[in-house]
């Protein structure tokens, strides 16, 4: 889409009645299923719903690589080391300690198809999580839609949810977030360059704003979220 400058133009959308409508797949019970596309594939567990691997067409490579929902327990703010409660724009859990959102329960999943994308719609946690895992065609890469809320915190316990991906990428503590979306700034876990870190918030220092991208690689195998 382009416009002059101080000018405009005008675009009408409609919808086409002879595409292809998307077609819903029938679920086999604990049996894998997949999405893909001519770049990649994404296969998911049949028994947990989860992502578990991502082939590659390109390359002919398969990747282990997981994916779900967590959350930490957040601080109360009633601890020796800090009064500071987790909260808007303090992230402090109370521990490393992460839990399952779905509480060992499997992914409501639902496999959709058509020309133009295929995707997976989940349901986490009835009520409180949800989410899309998506791929257009010819994209190589996967899109992950999440939605939370609202939290249940009727148990007392607030709630810091987090999405985690994990893979068998030997990165040794390294990984690489983008500088305000343009170079690659190089990190690594429990580290400063210019000083000697003395961790009291050993998660929450490990956290990065990204604006773009975060990665990790090996000699072998890139994973960019």
């Amino acid at each position: 889409v382009t416009a002059p400058p101080l000018g405009y133009s005008t675009y009408f959308v409609e919808l086409n009645v002879a595409a292809a409508p998307a077609v819903v797949v029938p679920f086999q019970p604990n049996a894998d299923f997949s999405i893909s596309n001519s770049m990649i594939r994404l296969i998911f567990d049949g028994e947990s719903g989860r992502l578990k691997l991502v082939e590659n067409f390109r390359t002919n490579t398969m990747t282990p690589v997981s994916q779900e929902l967590r959350w930490y327990n957040a601080s109360a703010g009633n601890n020796v080391e800090s009064k500071q409660a987790s909260g808007a724009y303090v992230f402090r859990p109370n521990s490393s300690a992460t839990f399952d959102l779905a509480e060992g329960n499997p992914y409501e999943s639902v496999v959709y198809r058509s020309d133009v994308v295929e995707e997976v719609r989940q349901i986490v946690r009835a009520g409180e999580a949800s989410q899309v895992v998506r791929l257009y065609a010819d994209a190589s890469y996967a899109e992950f839609e999440f939605t939370v809320g609202p939290i249940n915190v009727r148990d007392g316990w607030g709630k810091e949810i987090i999405a985690v991906f994990a893979s068998n990428i030997t990165s040794e503590k390294t990984f690489y977030t983008d500088a305000n979306g343009r170079e690659m700034q190089e990190r690594v876990r429990y580290h400063r360059d210019t000083f000697t870190i003395n961790l009291t918030e050993p998660v929450a220092s490990n956290y990065f704003p990204v604006d773009s991208r975060i990665a990790i690689r090996d000699q072998d195998v890139q994973l960019t979220v």
